[in-house]
Formats: C-alpha cells, sequence, structure tokens
C-alpha cells in the first residue's frame, strides 16, 4: 500500500495529544502525517526544541511507522530514542524535549473503565469517597505522563497510601522464576522503604499463588489470619494486597506484580470503592510499568548487540595474520566461531632466525574478552618484534593484568620461539597441551604453567625440544575437544589424536561431522606450525 494516502475515516487511528492538563484527540486523517514547529504541519508542537519538519507518523499497510526526520533534538517512543519504529497501541511519543506527548492509538485503560462503574455509587458515597475518586482521575492523567518506572511507582503508592490510610505500601516483582522481590516502598509520612522483612509473606504468597485480592481489615478480628505467624510478629492489624497480571504478549495473562499495604492499626479506609479505585490504578500504572521494563529490556538487547558486532570485528582483525617472511618454517591457523564472540586469537612473526607464535584463549565472551585479547595481542607482538624471549613476554602479560585487578579475567595462551636450526621453546600457561606431529606419531608435550592474569608472584618455565624436518606443532582451543554431538558427547582429545595427522582442515571438517548441526559451545581455533628446515 505504500506510506502515503489519506486514510479512510472509519479506520484511521488517532492520537491523543496532552500539553499540560490540556488532552487534545486528534484523527491521522493524512499520510504522511506530519509533526514539527512549521504552521503546516498537521500537529504544530511550538516549541524551540522541535524542528520546523520534526517526524511523520507514515501507514504501511496495516501498520502505523513513527519516523523521526533528522531532528536536532530527536525523539523518543516509550522513553526509548527513535528513529524509526513501527507503532503499537498506547505508545507514547515524545519530540525534542517539548513538555507535550502524544499518545499513539490510545486504548481505554482499566482505570477509565471504572470511572463509569465509580460514578454511578456517587449517590451512595461519602464526601471522602467522592475526594478519593477526584483524586484517582488526578493521579490516572498523572500516570499517563510518567516515563520513568520510578515515577509510575511514585504515583502509585503515594496514592494508595492517601486513599487507604495505610502505614506503609510496597510494590514487588514476581520473577520468571516465582521469587517475589520488593520494587519500591514508602510509609504515610513519606519515607523510602528499602526493607520488606516485616511485611505478611504469607500473605504475598497467598496472593501470587491464587491471583485473588487480599483485604484484610481487622487481624484480630479475623480467626483466619489472627493465627498467621508473620501477622502475629509483626502486629499487623489491617492488610490489603493486590496481584497485578501481565498483559502485553501473554496469552495466560500470568501474574507479575504485587501491590501490597498495611498497618500496625485498623484502617477505615478500605471500603469498596477505595479498594476498588486502589485497584484500577494500579492496574494502570502495571500495563505502563510493563511496558517501561520490556522497553529497557530491548534497549539493553540492542546494546548486547551492538556490543558484539564490536567485539566480533576486534575478534575477526585479531585472527587476520599476515603470512610472515619465513623460509625454514609454514603455518595453518583455522577458526570456526561459535554464536557468542568469544577471546581466542592466535599471532605468528618472523624476527631475526626466529619464527615467534602466541595462541591464546581470553576467559569470558563479548566485548570485554575481545578488548582484553586485543590487548594481550598488543604485548605479544611488542616483544616478538624485538625478539625477547617467550618467558618474558608471559611474564608481562601476566603482571599486566595482575596489576590492573581485572576481577575474574585472566587467560590460557601458548607462547613459542621456532629457531632455524629446528630448536623449539614454548610457555604453556594453562592451555591445552600442544601436539606434536612426526608423520603419524602424534605426541602430546605435556608441559603446563599457570594462566595469566591470577597471580603476581606466578613462575613461567621454558619447554624446549628440537623439531625434525617436517614435524608439525599443532596448538588448539578448547573448543575443539568441547565440540558436542546431540547426546552431548565430547569431540575430546581421542578423536583430535587420530585425525591430527591429517591436518587443520580435516581435524575441522570432522568437529563439524561429529557435532551432526548442533551449535557449538565455543569457537573452535586452530594454529599449526610446520618446520621445514
Amino acid at each position: 500500500m505504500g506510506f502515503g494516502g489519506v486514510a479512510a475515516a472509519a479506520d484511521a487511528p488517532s492520537i491523543r495529544v496532552l500539553r499540560g492538563t490540556l488532552v487534545e484527540e486528534l484523527k491521522l486523517d493524512r499520510f504522511p502525517y506530519t509533526i514539527g514547529r512549521k504552521p503546516e504541519n498537521a500537529l504544530v508542537i511550538a516549541d524551540p526544541s522541535v524542528s520546523r519538519e520534526h517526524a511523520h507518523i507514515l501507514r504501511d499497510g496495516d501498520s502505523y511507522v513513527f519516523l523521526d526526520l533528522g531532528s536536532k533534538h530527536g525523539s523518543k517512543v516509550n522513553g526509548t530514542k527513535a528513529d524509526r519504529v513501527i507503532l503499537k497501541p498506547n505508545d507514547r511519543i515524545d519530540v525534542g524535549l517539548a513538555q507535550v506527548h502524544i499518545v499513539f492509538a490510545p486504548q481505554p485503560s482499566q482505570g477509565e473503565s471504572v470511572i463509569q462503574r465509580l460514578s454511578s455509587w456517587q449517590e451512595h458515597s461519602t464526601y471522602s469517597d467522592l475526594e478519593h475518586l477526584r483524586e484517582f482521575l488526578d493521579a490516572a492523567r498523572r500516570l499517563n505522563l510518567a516515563s520513568a518506572v520510578s515515577e509510575v511507582l511514585t504515583i502509585l503508592v503515594d496514592f494508595s497510601l492517601r486513599v487507604t490510610k495505610a502505614e506503609r505500601a510496597f510494590f514487588f516483582r514476581i520473577e520468571k522464576g516465582g521469587e517475589i522481590n520488593l520494587a519500591y516502598g514508602r510509609d504515610s509520612k513519606g519515607t523510602i522503604l528499602t526493607d520488606a522483612g516485616t511485611v505478611s509473606r504469607s500473605v504475598l504468597k497467598d496472593a501470587a499463588a491464587s491471583g485473588s485480592d487480599f483485604v484484610i481489615t481487622d487481624t484480630q478480628q479475623e480467626s483466619n489470619w489472627s493465627a498467621r505467624e508473620s501477622i502475629v510478629a509483626h502486629n499487623l492489624r489491617s492488610i490489603l494486597c493486590i496481584p497485578l497480571r501481565r498483559k502485553i504478549g501473554s496469552q495466560d495473562e500470568n501474574l507479575w506484580g504485587l501491590l501490597y499495604l498495611d498497618s500496625h492499626y485498623r484502617t477505615k479506609g478500605l471500603s469498596q470503592i477505595n479498594h476498588d479505585i486502589v485497584r484500577a490504578l494500579a492496574n494502570d500504572a502495571a500495563a505502563l510499568i510493563e511496558h517501561a521494563y520490556l522497553a529497557e529490556a530491548e534497549e539493553q538487547a540492542r546494546r548486547e548487540r551492538q556490543e558484539m558486532s564490536i567485539a566480533a570485528e576486534i575478534q575477526k582483525q585479531l585472527l587476520s595474520v599476515t603470512n610472515p617472511d619465513c623460509n625454514f618454517a609454514t603455518f595453518k591457523a583455522r577458526t570456526i566461531p561459535c554464536k557468542s564472540v568469544g577471546g581466542d586469537f592466535y599471532d605468528i612473526v618472523a624476527a631475526g632466525d626466529s619464527l615467534y607464535f602466541v595462541f591464546a584463549d581470553v576467559s569470558g565472551k563479548g566485548i570485554s574478552a575481545a578488548l582484553l585479547a586485543s590487548v594481550l595481542h598488543g604485548v605479544a607482538y611488542s616483544h616478538f618484534v624485538q625478539m625477547r624471549p617467550v618467558d618474558e613476554m608471559v611474564s608481562s602479560a601476566n603482571r599486566l593484568l595482575c596489576n590492573k585487578q581485572l576481577l575474574g579475567k585472566y587467560a590460557t595462551l601458548l607462547a613459542g620461539q621456532l629457531r632455524s636450526d629446528g630448536q623449539l621453546t614454548i610457555v604453556n600457561c594453562g592451555h591445552l597441551p600442544p601436539l606434536r606431529i612426526e608423520g603419524e606419531v602424534v605426541e602430546a608435550l605435556q608441559t603446563s604453567c599457570l594462566p595469566v592474569g591470577l597471580f603476581l608472584d606466578a613462575k613461567y618455565e621454558l619447554f624446549q625440544t628440537k623439531l625434525a624436518p617436517g614435524s608439525r606443532l599443532l596448538v588448539f582451543s578448547d573448543g575443539v575437544t568441547e565440540a558436542e554431538d546431540p547426546d552431548g558427547e565430547f569431540f575430546g582429545d581421542e578423536r583430535l589424536q587420530q585425525v591430527a595427522a591429517r591436518g587443520v582442515e580435516a581435524v575441522l571438517e570432522n568437529v563439524v561431522a561429529f557435532a551432526q548441526g548442533k551449535a557449538l559451545n565455543d569457537d573452535c581455533s586452530m594454529l599449526e606450525v610446520q618446520y621445514i628446515g
């Protein structure tokens, strides 16, 4: 259908524009629906932070798209910076820094629906109830303008305390595993409460399990509650607990939160009307909070994807090795990356009459592992081009990591020097034993020291041997031996040694065939150095 045209009046969605206390409903009767400071726009916002042509709302088939036109101060949808976003009902749009809020295709909130029901009770209500109804309407309007989770919780808790006359109010989140965690708490004096140790845990658990409201106006008069240990222990008299249901993207509407209020005295604020308007506002607030949490989760996922992209580019550069000019040895290096970007890297440098090489696996995943790998790569390269001993190189790397106090960050690595006469010197810092291959004979070189980055005073010992012409040294990451088949069995050392004599490509082909399509747990990296003589 494209992005242009005039929408039919019957099916065109609307937007709600909030300017302070002024609320305006506008039909999206043309596309693109233009927003900006210029008078010719469909929606004019006369604020200096809004560009003359700031944004458009476009129609694309059955979908509606918000598009920022490269404005100076940008736009946000549901509190997250937005350039182009497919809109959903009740999405909140902010342009520039203006105190004007746009709600796309606003849906009637539970609060609005309950207003009609409550209004029929006015003839039977006290003056206090009517006051609370007016407070409810005010709080509902404030919720529409709230953007941060903390602001929504403050409005909800403040309103609940005033209406019910309770001493304390808490908002709890129900995590995926069923754990109930405090998100926000306040008392009637305005003090923020961070410890929920004196609430009735039994009421919370019952409300979470049943999905039903719990209203207890006097625990001493209700035998079902007077014997509860937590109620007796904390001398609680009045309790109101309202479960909040998940609405967004959920078929079964699971519980995800609890509004809990209590007092040490018998409160007179828990009338049926007050209970209903607190529940109504709580459900409206819950929808806003859940929306905000989802927006935060989406933003976090976007940042993680961006970090992984940066990490992947760093690792790609580290694994890109230039062929060194060496007439007595050759090398091969290959990597099969897993889904998560790790900290594997290798490098090889010809200097003087020697060929230097390093193969490392940094702990962890993502950008932190890739950056640390980049630092270690720089340490290794600077030592190799100066023809410094390999044990001196790993000692420098160890001091660097330990002195930086990078908690939980370390690396296993193997550094080596192959001279033109076949003399091989290696230092194995907690890495898997490399394999020496002479013809069809495969031997693991059993030598190992501590990984770098764990202990400042770690000692690193050299291992020396001599390679005959045609002999090869094969270094590999644990992603090779720990590759799993669908039954969870590892590829293992034995299978590796059986195929190692056939070369790097043959090993990786066997690993892929063994996995039978199962995703790799870690990068499969290999480096093979062959002495020609």
